[in-house]
This record gives C-alpha cells, structure tokens and sequence, in this order.
C-alpha cells in the first residue's frame, strides 16, 4: 500500500510547528503569512486533507454555519463534506476576520490557503518548502534524516482517530467504513493499513479485503 514508510508526529511535535509559524517573517505582500500556513497545519493535522484537497480550497468551500468543508475535485473525483471541530471552526473563522481587515481577497472563489504574492493558493512545492523550513529549524526528521512530508500529517490523523477508538474500547471494524469515507479512500483496504501503527491492535486478527 505505501512504498514509503510515514512519519507519525507526536503531539509535541504538531504543537510545536503550529507555534513556530509565529516566527515566521511578515512580508507587505505577505501580511497574514503566519496565521496561513498555521492554518493550514491546523486543518492537515484536524482533517486528515491531502495536500492537494487542502491548497485548492475556496472560501465558498467553507460553510460558516454548518462548520464543514467541502471537498472537491478529489484524487479519487469524489466529492465529500468534511466536519470540523468547534475549535477548528473558530480557528478558521479567526483567520477569515483578520483576512478581511486586511483587505485581502475574500470573493468567494478566492483560495483558503492564500498566497499574498499571486492571490492565488499555494503552490505544493511552495506550501512544502515553508513546511519542510518549520520542520528542519525545530530538528524534526525522520529515521532516514529527511524531513517529514505533508502527507504524513494524513497519516498521523488517521492514526491518531483509531488509537482514540481503541482506548474507549470502541469496535473498530464497525468505525472503520466511517473513517474512510471522511478520509476519501476509494477502498477501504487503504484504511486498515493504519491498523498495524497501533499498539494492542496491530496483530488482532482483521479481515483481509
């Protein structure tokens, strides 16, 4: 299923690099370049986007009312709608307020995840290297001296969700469709690959699909 292993962060280390956005560097195209990829990190690690989903997010995408995000033009060309949590939901309402004093573009169809320069989202190449910045200065790598990759904080989301389920003793095969419907698998093979990461569970016998 993965030809690379994934990294897991701890909870420090999540902490840890949403704070560290606060040192990054303003720019006068680049007003709100903290709260951004602080953002952006928050809902990765909340949601379990995949990069992609995440840059080519509109603010329309956003619904302020329900709380949910929505998801489209997926890896898969499914569309799903995402929950958040009420702190999620504060966050990015947080962000929006301070987006509009700033007099940054709040059409509907500008990006979420806006890049000052273009008004345009970020690249995946710029949103990673500002990632990959964060992770080297705080010393977080991976066995193989790498940095991690934003993909792994899919991985950690999804690890972190069955280990929440497991410890309340709830079944985790019957959570499981659930789970991967929120995370967008066509298959949920692609799900109970995270089984292994979880210590009691990971040589439980489930079935294989």
């Amino acid at each position: 299923h993965q030809s690379i292993t994934p990294y897991i962060f701890s909870d420090e280390e999540i902490a840890r690099l949403i704070s560290a956005t606060k040192s990054l560097q303003p720019y006068e195209r680049l007003p709100l370049r903290r709260e951004t990829l602080s953002l952006a990190m928050i809902l990765l690690y909340a949601t379990g986007l995949r990069r992609g989903e995440l840059l080519q997010l509109k603010l329309t995408d956003f619904n302020s009312k329900e709380g949910t995000l929505l998801i489209q033009n997926t890896k898969f060309h499914k569309s799903r709608i995402v929950p958040l949590s009420p702190s999620v939901r504060g966050e990015v309402g947080h962000y929006l307020t301070l987006r509009s004093k700033e007099r940054l573009p709040m059409d509907t169809t500008s990006s979420l995840i806006l890049n000052g320069y273009t008004n345009r989202a970020y690249s995946g190449t710029g949103f990673s290297g500002n990632f990959s910045a964060l992770s080297r200065a705080l010393k977080i790598f991976t066995r193989k001296g790498k940095t991690p990759r934003i993909h792994d904080f899919r991985h950690t989301f999804a690890v972190r969700v069955l280990e929440g389920w497991y410890q309340k003793g709830v079944d985790v095969q019957v959570k499981l469709p659930f789970l991967s419907t929120y995370m967008g698998h066509v298959s949920i093979n692609s799900t109970y690959y995270y089984l292994k990461f979880i210590e009691g569970i990971a040589s439980d016998p489930f079935p294989v699909l």
